[in-house]
């Protein structure tokens, strides 16, 4: 009996019997048959990409003519499935000769990356029709890695360090769900920068982004240095595998301190800004008016000084003599006049203030005393 005749839909059949008395032959019966597929065999399972794995096995052995349209089924489940749950997929495989070998294959493409998957195949007849057969498997392959898609959430800062102007910011962060890593975590991308308020909402500084990289697939918290104390900043986080960073977190705000009274108020804008050069300008535009006023003004105050300044005999201060001699009711009781009447001191430095010591102007000055003092006395 071939493997052939075993797969009519009915056949007939006699049963004969031999012995010492002579041979029975039965009637003939008729049978239906029910026939399920034989068991495939050398199973295999690749990862070829992120989310695909590659399956190959050999045929079902024993099924004669019907060995190229066998329907087969595949199931397959993640490794790690609480549920244990799989996914039944009936298919007409793909095939290829080697070495005088048929090869069935099939593409999976819709699992999970970085996932370890076990896989189970068995075969029907065609049409996927008499029933399926047993069961081979089962066997594991790892999907490849990925970004992660989701990121970490930070949950709380501080600040750990404060020096004048400058503080420390110390950010704690939770990791997402396990099963968005995609992979195996090798660092985190923090993004942090400064910010401005405008209508009640805290806008981005341009230019003014910095990026910090931990090293450091388990850490959960990380110290931002430096940073401005009066100015606010925000942050982001990411999480990273060999094949990528995934997304990044919703943007965390930093908030500043409130400048005190003896403490300055910090200019956030970036140098790349045009309102960062107003300051210096009008400064500058100040202090330069400043010194042209003043300039102005120590000029003319000089240039009035000297259009009022008497002549250099008017300078000399003989006016307070002349008044004394004026108003004397004796000439007697004046000091002055006997020092100049009677002794001719004509260079007395009480009645001459010398200027420069130039005897020219004290002989010039003692004459007209003499002759101002003579001219007086006569007409009294």
């Amino acid at each position: 009996m071939t493997e052939v005749s075993l797969f009519p839909n009915n056949f007939y059949y006699k049963v004969e019997l031999q012995n010492l008395s002579g041979v029975f032959v039965s009637q003939r019966l008729a049978c239906r048959t029910r026939v399920h597929c034989t068991r495939p065999q050398n199973l295999t399972a690749k990862a070829i990409r992120k989310r695909t794995v590659s399956l190959s096995w050999k045929p079902a052995p024993f099924m004669g003519r019907y060995t190229d349209a066998l329907c087969y089924k595949i199931w397959y489940a993640a490794a790690n499935d609480k549920k244990n749950e799989s996914v039944q997929i009936p298919l007409r495989s793909e095939s290829w000769i080697i070495k005088s070998r048929i090869i069935k294959s099939r593409i999976i493409d819709d699992l999970s990356p970085y996932t370890e998957y076990k896989f189970y195949i068995q075969c029907s007849l065609p049409s996927c029709k008499g029933g399926w057969g047993l069961v081979d498997g089962p066997v594991t392959a790892q999907t490849l890695e990925e970004a992660p898609t989701q990121a970490p959430q930070f949950s709380n800062w501080s600040v750990t360090n404060t020096q004048e102007e400058k503080r420390d910011v110390t950010v704690v962060w939770q990791l997402p769900p396990l099963t968005t890593w995609n992979g195996v975590p090798n660092r985190f991308n923090i993004d942090y920068w400064k910010t401005t308020k405008q209508n009640d909402s805290s806008v981005p500084i341009p230019n003014s982004i910095k990026s910090l990289q931990i090293n450091d697939s388990s850490a959960t918290e990380a110290t931002l240095r430096g940073l401005n104390r009066y100015v606010e900043y925000q942050t982001q986080i990411s999480m990273c595998t060999a094949e990528g960073c995934g997304p990044k977190s919703v943007p965390w705000p930093l908030e500043g301190e409130e400048a005190g009274e003896n403490e300055p108020y910090v200019d956030s804008l970036s140098l790349d800004s045009p309102f960062i050069w107003i300051v210096p300008v009008v400064v500058i535009t100040s202090v330069l008016f400043l010194g042209v006023v003043m300039a102005a003004i120590y000029l003319y105050r000089n240039y009035r000084v000297r259009r009022q300044q008497p002549p250099l005999r008017q300078r000399i201060q003989l006016e307070p003599l002349y008044e004394d001699l004026e108003n004397a009711a004796s000439t007697s009781g004046n000091t002055y006049y006997d020092r100049i009447h009677s002794h001719g001191d004509l260079t007395d430095p009480q009645l001459i203030i010398q200027d420069g010591g130039d005897s020219n102007y004290r002989v010039l000055v003692a004459d007209d005393l003499h002759g101002a003092t003579l001219s007086r006395l006569t007409s009294l």
